[in-house]
């Protein structure tokens, strides 16, 4: 009777432990389940991440392009008015050197001529 008992106990123990393990060993594959699914999603959002930071590094650098583009043709254009704004200036030298000389001579010629007609 006593070996009945034990074999009892030994059996419902055995049970028990088989029991036990099954349930571990689903809820050690519900953990595994449940990681490999929120390593995949991390994944996901890594990559898209990835992809966003390309795409803004992308438009980063086409609107930097731009940006030094447009400093290029404002500049070349503020070049070309400089040394036309230049040309100009010597020119109007030119034109006033001309006039001042022109009337020195015509002072000149003036005071010749009142010379004359006071020793006259």
């Amino acid at each position: 009777m006593k070996k009945l008992v034990m074999c009892a106990v030994l059996v419902a123990a055995i049970g028990l432990s088989v029991t036990s393990c099954r349930e571990t060993k689903k809820k050690a594959e519900d953990v595994v389940d449940g990681t490999e699914q929120v390593i995949e999603e991390g994944t996901e959002k890594a990559e898209e991440l990835a992809n966003k930071a390309g795409e803004t590094l992308e438009d980063a650098k086409e609107a930097t392009t731009d940006a030094i583009e447009e400093l290029k043709e404002g500049a070349e254009k503020v070049e070309g008015e400089v040394k036309e704004a230049a040309e100009n200036l010597k020119e109007g030298a030119e034109k006033t050197k001309d006039a001042v000389k022109k009337t020195g001579t015509e002072l000149k010629n003036a005071a010749e001529d009142i010379k004359n007609e006071v020793k006259q």
